[in-house]
């Protein structure tokens, strides 16, 4: 059942809802577990008491002791689960050193009538009026331990031991007793969806399947894995695993599920299997309803295909603009041959319109990679004159010649390894790898290493 938190200063949690709720009853122990991405947490409550409020008509309120809920705070909301709580044989309360009074051991005889009854999660304070022989005081501590393992609720039979502790250890167990419950809110989480799996597939819920076959001649097929998580934001992730293998293959698959307090509404699995430029995409959807299975199978199928065609223009998009990039550098260099620095905007943008017609490129866009040129410090700036004209300064802040050299080098193949550029242009191997890093910095050149053909470099030249 979910519920929204109200923390506040009390012993015992108190359920605010319209109306009777039939999942819940009074007296009983529940785990709190957050619904909350960002706050990983859960905590052992027992509701003495439900009051039916009509102004909570949409979801109840549970006003629960604020040192109880950690790093859940108001209206967060939280999953209950019935929890089946063991009486305590025995629990290990941790104190500061500083107690003098108060020596370590057994205190069952002292303490338990004040305790009895409560409950005690890791890292639970203690706060307990004690007879230490010279008067009484005022006992604080936290549950560190106990058998069987925390929570557990004290009883009749319950043996209590206190523990001393410096200030400085005190604070680093406390701080890892909290991690064990985010440690435990996530494995709660997952065996309850491993349930909810399981429910489903051996349920009457009708299954569809859909395959897709792609390829990923110009698209990434990581990119498009990532895109395809994003039709899911409403769903429960479950079970993700994935294996990139470089060269060799990518391989991933995920179940998202939709439940209400525990029953099913909606499961998917998805896979995806890709190997060099081809790839596959397997769904299974999984609802009580046949039709809606069907039409959410072939729409996601759908929506599939238009992510990996708009990567593909992406993809291509970023492909022509690193070439048009390579173009104006190149003209840099040719001006420099001359002796001179700058070029009109307008008279570069129609030269490259009418050698690449087939690039459609808009004079906005080509003013828009220009001047992301200049950020990356490929050329000196674009300046306005008087007149409104723009001029592109080809004076660069760090491009020495050699990059342009090697450009201009590689426009007749493409292709090039380091030993080709060290003998064709007589460079020694620093001065290669100097130009060489430059371009694969901003993104002019690849590296592609294979076992059969070893390094070599690919240059964004048309």
């Amino acid at each position: 059942m979910k519920v929204k938190l109200s923390p506040q200063t009390r012993k015992q949690a108190i359920l605010l809802c319209s109306e009777s709720t039939p999942n819940i009853s009074s007296g009983q122990t529940y785990i709190a577990i957050s619904t909350i991405r960002s706050k990983t947490y859960s905590f052992i409550v027992k509701i003495l008491e439900i009051v039916e409020d009509s102004s909570h008509n949409d979801i109840p309120l549970l006003e629960v002791d604020k040192y109880l809920s950690g790093i859940l705070s108001q209206n967060d909301t939280v999953d209950l689960y019935p929890y089946n709580l063991s009486h305590a044989e025995e629990i290990t309360f941790g104190i500061s050193e500083k107690n003098l009074a108060i020596t370590p051991g057994n205190w069952t005889a002292s303490i338990k009538d004040g305790l009895l009854g409560n409950i005690y999660d890791v890292g639970t304070e203690v706060k307990s009026a004690i007879d230490a022989g010279k008067g009484i005081m005022i006992l604080r501590g936290f549950a560190i331990k106990a058998q069987p393992s925390l929570p557990v609720e004290i009883g009749p039979t319950t043996q209590i031991f206190l523990e001393k502790y410096a200030d400085d250890e005190l604070e680093h167990m406390e701080n890892a007793l909290e991690q064990q419950k985010i440690d435990r809110t996530e494995q709660m989480k997952l065996n309850i969806l491993q349930n909810l799996i399981a429910n489903v597939k051996s349920s009457n819920m009708v299954q569809a399947t859909e395959s897709l076959d792609l390829n990923f001649d110009s698209s990434d097929p990581k990119m498009l894995d990532q895109s395809i998580v994003g039709l899911f934001t409403s769903y429960e992730l479950f079970d993700e695993k994935i294996t990139d293998e470089k060269k060799k293959g990518f391989t991933t698959s995920r179940s998202f599920v939709i439940h209400d307090q525990g029953v099913p509404k909606e499961l998917i699995e998805y896979q995806m299997n890709c190997h060099k430029d081809h790839g596959t995409v397997l769904l299974r959807v999984y609802h009580e309803n046949g039709v809606h299975a069907e039409e959410l199978a072939e729409d996601l199928q759908t929506n599939i295909r238009k992510l990996h065609a708009g990567l593909k223009g992406k993809q291509k998009n970023k492909e022509i603009e690193n070439q048009i990039r390579t173009y104006v550098l190149m003209k840099g260099a040719e001006l420099k041959e001359v002796a001179e620095v700058q070029l009109p905007m307008a008279a570069l943008y129609t030269e490259i319109s009418q050698d690449y017609p087939d690039w459609n490129l808009s004079m906005k866009k080509f003013v828009k990679i220009v001047k992301k040129m200049v950020k990356s410090g490929l050329i000196s700036e674009v300046q306005k004159l008087p007149t409104g004209y723009y001029m592109v300064l080809f004076h660069p802040l760090e491009l020495t010649e050699d990059p342009s050299r090697l450009l201009k080098f590689a426009q007749t193949t493409g292709v090039l390894t380091k030993e080709e550029i060290m003998t064709k242009l007589g460079w020694t191997e620093f001065r290669v790898k100097e130009a060489l890093d430059f371009l694969v910095e901003r993104k002019m050149a690849k590296i592609d290493k294979s076992f059969r053909l070893g390094t070599r470099f690919y240059f964004m030249v048309k």
